[in-house]
């Protein structure tokens, strides 16, 4: 079987992609975060009237999804100091991003949100208590 050169090439995604359903902004974000492109992911966000509808998703817990997947990948690469920037700056507001002015603390306290907090911060904490025994050190250190 033979594959078209066009199927071999990488897809290529729009730089600005025009959603016009909040729905649709939440779920891109969402796998804009999960693929570790957190600039696109929060650049969703900027110049979009997100309000919350009774009963809908509220902008704020996507946001902080969002925030915290980058806190996350960073805790898991060893960028602990970093991860530790995001987390802290979670419940401060973003200029840009109206919908971050109140509320926001109200949202950390979620158990999903507060238990995703409590994990990267727990990951960061034991990778400082073993930072000498972390797999890399060993690696370097190793005479095989």
């Amino acid at each position: 079987m033979r594959l078209s050169a066009s199927l071999l090439e990488p897809v290529r995604l729009p730089t600005r992609v025009r959603l016009h359903s909040k729905a649709l902004v939440y779920r891109y974000a969402r796998l804009l975060a999960a693929a570790g492109r957190f600039d696109e992911a929060e650049r969703l966000f900027v110049g979009r009237f997100l309000s919350r509808v009774e009963g809908g998703t509220n902008p704020r817990g996507v946001w902080l999804e969002v925030r915290l997947a980058r806190a996350d990948s960073l805790a898991a690469r060893g960028a602990c100091a970093d991860a530790r920037r995001v987390l802290a700056s979670l419940a401060r507001p973003v200029r840009t991003l109206p919908f971050t002015r109140d509320g926001m603390a109200e949202q950390l306290r979620t158990p999903a949100l507060a238990r995703h907090v409590a994990e990267v911060s727990a990951r960061c904490t034991w990778m400082m208590a073993t930072s000498g025994f972390s797999a890399g050190t060993v690696a370097r250190r190793s005479p095989l």
